[in-house]
């Protein structure tokens, strides 16, 4: 975040732009569509569920796939920019039915997973043209301006989305994601970075190529298991935290949502200084630190007790801890992949990890709850706090706290 120099750059600056305001748009689709949906349609909660799994669903299906193919074909920028003007036309499609009348809950999970869809493409493609904008070195520095943009957009996002509903109505609302998504795609039109041809016969063009490289490189596979856990814990809290704050701590929604609101405050922050704390620990050191330090906020949950502001302010601390730790990790793991993978096999092993990570999100807020049920709210929180500490743990290697931020091109992976 101190570097403005990349900003000087005009294709980061035109990536960057457009990405800041596809995630602004996001952000109004968060709400719009599950309330298009309740307040339109008259979906219940059955019918909202299942409009959430289809936007969730091509990230498990697709995604592996999704890398073979983009890599073997190549040209990630163009697939990127199909991707935001498809969103766009699938998105804008909710506005024009609902003024001819014709909105229907079938087309809502259309376009949630034909968005979904298309999020698996522009997903897998973004890292290799991200890398692609930028030196090596820089990457750290450009991801913390994009995670830290995402920050500032989740607080305005929806904040401005609840008024766009509350004015215009939500299928109207969505009007303005679909305009972000085309406001992106012009962005990309505009740069020309130099990114990586299709895949060489060196890591061949199978869809399981991805897999086998990951499985070959005990790095690979020690940071993939990670944050597969790491992915289970937060999302086993995330699914009981407010019940639990309700029915265990007493804490009105007023509070529970400034408590809540410190992770967004944690996110900026964490990016802000994620390019300083690179600096000063190194790259390995950083991932190792933040991704036990990330989890420990996890702690603060289930430790909140005594009255509202106290208990507030515990949560508080936990989602401040955790959201600063989170971006440094993330940060981090970007840029080892950035350095270990080699071109010609990068979106498989982006849609390797996407899988992973996608997957196992629904599995941790189903198992949060049924543990809840089981034993209790807040041994629950406990509980997921120490599995994603083992996630954690796995990220004390030699080979992971050695690592710079610049150093050689990728190998082939190493195996134990």
């Amino acid at each position: 975040m101190r570097s403005p120099a990349l900003l000087r750059q005009v294709g980061f600056r035109r990536f960057f732009i457009g990405q800041s305001v596809s995630l602004l748009g996001d952000q109004f689709a968060v709400l719009a569509v599950p309330l298009a949906a309740i307040l339109t349609v008259g979906a219940g909660a059955t019918q909202v569920g299942v409009l959430t799994a289809a936007g969730v669903a091509p990230s498990l299906l697709l995604s592996v796939w999704a890398g073979a193919w983009i890599d073997r074909h190549g040209h990630r920028r163009v697939v990127m920019l199909v991707a935001d003007f498809s969103r766009a036309a699938a998105v804008l499609s909710i506005p024009i039915a609902y003024a001819f009348g014709g909105l229907t809950l079938i087309q809502l999970y259309l376009v949630a997973f034909l968005v979904g869809v298309f999020d698996v493409f522009f997903g897998v493609a973004y890292q290799a043209v991200l890398i692609s904008m930028v030196r090596r070195d820089q990457y750290v520095a450009a991801s913390s301006w994009l995670r830290g943009s995402e920050a500032v957009t989740q607080t305005v996002g929806l904040t401005l989305g609840g008024v766009l509903v509350s004015v215009l109505t939500a299928p109207v609302a969505l009007v303005f994601n679909a305009a972000s998504f085309a406001i992106s795609g012009a962005q990309l039109a505009r740069i020309h970075p130099a990114e990586p041809g299709s895949a060489k016969s060196a890591h061949g063009q199978g869809v399981g190529e991805g897999l086998r490289w990951v499985y070959r490189s005990a790095l690979m596979r020690a940071v993939l298991t990670s944050s597969g856990l790491t992915n289970l814990a937060v999302f086993m809290s995330t699914g009981v935290l407010t019940l639990y704050a309700i029915r265990t701590l007493h804490l009105t929604p007023t509070a529970i949502g400034v408590a809540l609101g410190a992770g967004a405050v944690g996110a900026f922050i964490g990016a802000a200084t994620c390019a300083r704390v690179e600096t000063r620990l190194g790259l390995g050191r950083l991932l190792a630190f933040s991704s036990l330090i990330y989890p420990a906020g996890l702690l603060f949950y289930p430790a909140a007790r005594g009255p509202a502001l106290l208990a507030a302010s515990t949560l508080a601390a936990g989602e401040f801890i955790a959201a600063v730790t989170a971006v440094w990790a993330d940060i981090a793991l970007g840029t080892i992949l950035a350095i270990e993978v080699a071109d010609d096999i990068r979106s498989r092993v982006n849609g390797v990890f996407r899988t992973i990570n996608q997957g196992v999100r629904p599995i941790g807020a189903v198992a949060g709850g049924l543990l809840a049920t089981w034993i209790g709210l807040r041994s629950a929180l406990l509980c997921s706090a120490l599995i994603g500490l083992l996630g954690g743990s796995l990220i004390l290697r030699k080979q992971v706290l050695s690592m710079k931020s610049n150093p050689p091109s990728p190998k082939t992976p190493t195996t134990d």
